[in-house]
């Protein structure tokens, strides 16, 4: 989970920053690459900051490479549990 503090937008879409305050999820992350990771890019700056994406310079392929994107399946709940509608299920 992330709590956005505050944006940083520059002439390019790749020295965009954000402050912002976290939290850490364990579990098995994936490296995104290819168009997805292009289209992660887009989706991300467009929900942080809709429109920037037309506005702002485009990635080049050297900071493409330089960037990661990782994705973490979010585990399901059980549908019992959203059923009978408590807010967290199973252990502490």
């Amino acid at each position: 989970m992330t709590l956005l503090d505050g944006l940083v937008l520059a002439k390019s879409v790749f020295n965009h920053s954000i402050n912002y305050r976290s939290v850490v999820v364990l579990g098995e992350a994936e490296l995104v690459e290819g168009d997805e990771k292009r289209e992660a890019l887009y989706a991300f700056t467009e929900h942080v900051a809709p429109g920037r994406w037309d506005e702002a310079r485009q990635p080049t392929d050297k900071e493409l490479k330089a960037t990661w994107i990782l994705a973490l399946r979010s585990p399901r709940r059980p549908r019992r549990c959203a059923r009978e509608g408590r807010g967290r299920c199973g252990g502490p």
